[in-house]
């Protein structure tokens, strides 16, 4: 065996293992630890290829860029995990089987991260996408609103069907004209092509349009709001941070091989889209008072901020990609940590029901203001560093529509950002009691590692900048 398979094989065992422990009805403690050993295992062998040269085994191409990008999907998946096993005693009456799921979301999500043909990137498109499905309708008996839960399954087993129908088109029109699916052999240049260019700028157009749909980007971001606020907060996390990550690195591959974006109508249609989802979902954000609809509308704007990357990556492989890691690993690291603590506090979903937890629970509140820092881009947090480097790179490329859109959506998130840092160190609201749970010592622990590399890199980025650079080289 290739040892650049050994996390997905890894992984693949464990789910199997997991198989006949839900069916002998092993202890959730048991399945749980499988879980985290797995993830450890998968993320420790990934560790040891980091520096191997680039490598196609079969359908799958494993560089340094996809295999630091598979890393961050492991580490946020374990930031996701590690509080599951209290959230699933107290929610549900088959915790087992979540653990399940969550074991082929993330085979799905790497399995997208390192394919390089379509075939493979479809497959692991629809296991990521049926396993989220299966965990947004995960019925909890104490959950306020269960039939949300199903309502919001139901949206986006609809918006999933269309936007893999589009992107099934797209290939297919792209196949008729390379007669290759290979992510790396579909040119733009119509001497290469033996049908009108036209018909591979509109295949191109399908598959940006199926890909705007699964990173939930204006205007494909319909009924994205609803289903993190019916889904459970672990599989909002999923969906906010795993799934769109792996779905962005694919969108990004066929763009950096294949020089999409020198296409005129390309070029339109990806800085249309950034510019509105940077405003539009900041501007959509600001009224929000559930929290997880305020952090859809925001996770709008930030991966309209991460199309910018695709524009710079024209002129420059290198510079897209390390912008692409700093930017994904100071975005979702944040994120997923802040879902994490979320799940953790129960059922505290709007800004009232958050309001004074700095109050009750100091240590998880500072935690939570540091990420919602970060997320917002204020100075001395690792997001600041992010979208520095993002805006330096646009200056340099001179792409002024995009700055603009980026510098405009970056201070009307303040507005929410702070609104919600005013809620939690406000006063108990007695009128509005919160309904949160006391968070167990090592579940803090977690969320304060994730706080205090938020910061310390912050401070100082140039030990991953330097690390993201070797990886990139």
């Amino acid at each position: 065996m290739n040892i650049q398979l050994a996390a997905l094989v890894i992984l693949i065992s464990s789910s199997l293992i997991l198989v006949l422990m839900i069916a002998f009805n092993s202890r959730l403690k048991y399945c749980h630890w499988l879980t985290g050993l797995a993830l450890v295992a998968a993320f420790s062998a990934q560790s040891l290829v980091l520096n191997a040269p680039s490598q196609a085994i079969a359908l799958l191409t494993f560089t340094p860029l996809s295999l630091s990008l598979s890393q961050l999907a492991l580490i946020i998946v374990f930031i996701i995990y590690w509080p599951l096993q209290p959230w699933l005693r107290k929610h549900s009456e088959r915790p087992r089987q979540f653990y399940l799921l969550l074991h082929w979301s993330t085979i799905g999500a790497l399995i997208i991260i390192f394919a390089n043909h379509f075939a493979m990137f479809f497959v692991g498109l629809e296991l990521l996408t049926l396993s989220l499905i299966s965990l947004i309708a995960y019925l909890c008996p104490n959950q306020k609103a269960p039939t949300l839960a199903i309502e919001a399954a139901i949206k986006y087993l609809i918006l999933s069907a269309v936007a893999s129908a589009v992107i099934l088109l797209g290939f297919a029109l792209l196949y008729i004209n390379t007669g290759n699916l290979f992510f790396d052999a579909l040119p733009m240049d119509s001497a290469i092509t033996p049908l009108p260019s036209w018909l591979h700028t509109a295949a191109v157009v399908f598959i940006l349009g199926g890909m705007l749909f699964k990173l939930s980007l204006a205007p494909c971001h319909l009924w994205f709001a609803d289903v993190l606020q019916g889904a459970p907060a672990p599989t909002a996390a999923l969906l906010s941070t795993l799934s769109k990550l792996a779905v962005f690195t694919v969108l990004f591959k066929l763009f950096l091989f294949n020089d999409w974006y020198k296409t005129a109508a390309i070029e339109q249609i990806i800085t249309g889209v950034a510019i509105i989802s940077m405003l539009l979902g900041n501007i959509l954000a600001l009224k929000q008072q559930n929290i997880y609809r305020l952090l859809a509308y925001s996770s709008i704007s930030h991966f309209g901020y991460l199309l910018i990357i695709i524009c710079l990556s024209s002129s420059s492989t290198i510079v897209g990609s390390e912008i692409l890691l700093f930017y994904l690993f100071a975005y979702l690291i944040a994120l997923s940590a802040l879902f994490s603590i979320l799940s953790q506090l129960g059922q505290s979903n709007t800004l009232a029901q958050l309001r004074g937890l700095l109050w009750r629970q100091p240590l998880v509140a500072v935690s939570l203001m540091l990420m919602i820092l970060s997320l917002a881009g204020i100075p001395l947090t690792l997001g600041f560093v992010g979208k520095f480097y993002l805006l330096l790179s646009g200056v340099e490329e001179q792409v002024w529509g995009l700055i603009g859109a980026l510098i405009a959506g970056s201070i009307i998130s303040m507005f929410y950002y702070f609104n919600l840092l005013i809620s939690l160190s406000k006063p108990n609201d007695e009128a509005c009691p919160s309904n949160e749970s006391t968070i167990p010592f090592s579940s803090t622990l977690v969320n304060n590692m994730a706080a205090v590399t938020i910061i310390a890199f912050g401070l100082n980025p140039e030990p991953i900048s330097q690390l993201i650079f070797q990886w990139t080289r």
